[in-house]
C-alpha cells in the first residue's frame, strides 16, 4: 500500500526546507512538549507542514507518563497544538531515516536529532584549514 498524496506532498515540502532550519528544530526537540503552531512558523518550519500536524491531543486518563502539563505545570485535559515528537519523526520518514531502535520520548528524540545532523549536516561544523 502506498502513501497518501497528502503525506507525499508535505514529504516534499519537508525536503525543500532549509536545512538548517530543520536542524534547529532537531535541537529543540525533547520529545515531550506540544508546540504553538505560530512558534514553529517564527522558526522557519513551513506554515503548510506546520498547519498539517496541530491537532487536539488529549492526556491520558489512565496513565501519568502521557498526562499534559499546562504552562502553570498544572495537570491540563487537552492542549491544541503540534506535538514536536510526532513532527520530527514524519520529518525523519521524509528523508529516508528509519524509526529510533530506542524507547522513551526523549531518548527517541535525540536519536532523531543525532541521524538528522548526520544527514543534512550541521551548521557549526569548522571549515577545513588549509596548512
Amino acid at each position: 500500500m502506498g502513501k497518501e498524496p497528502s503525506q507525499l506532498r508535505l514529504e516534499q515540502v519537508v525536503r525543500e526546507m532549509d536545512p538548517q532550519v530543520i536542524l534547529k528544530f532537531a535541537a529543540q526537540c525533547d520529545g515531550h512538549s506540544i508546540w504553538v503552531p505560530d512558534a514553529l512558523v517564527r522558526l522557519g518550519l513551513n506554515p503548510e507542514l506546520v498547519r498539517a500536524f496541530d491537532r487536539l491531543h488529549m492526556a491520558s486518563a489512565t496513565n501519568p507518563k502521557w498526562g499534559i502539563e499546562g504552562p502553570s505545570g498544572a495537570q491540563v485535559e487537552a492542549c491544541k497544538g503540534v506535538y514536536g515528537l510526532e513532527l520530527l519523526d514524519f520529518i525523519c520518514e521524509a528523508f529516508g531515516i528509519p524509526s529510533a531502535p530506542k524507547s522513551g520520548r526523549g531518548a527517541i528524540a535525540r536519536w532523531d536529532s543525532e541521524q538528522l545532523r548526520r544527514k543534512l549536516g550541521t551548521s557549526d561544523e569548522a571549515p577545513a584549514r588549509t596548512p
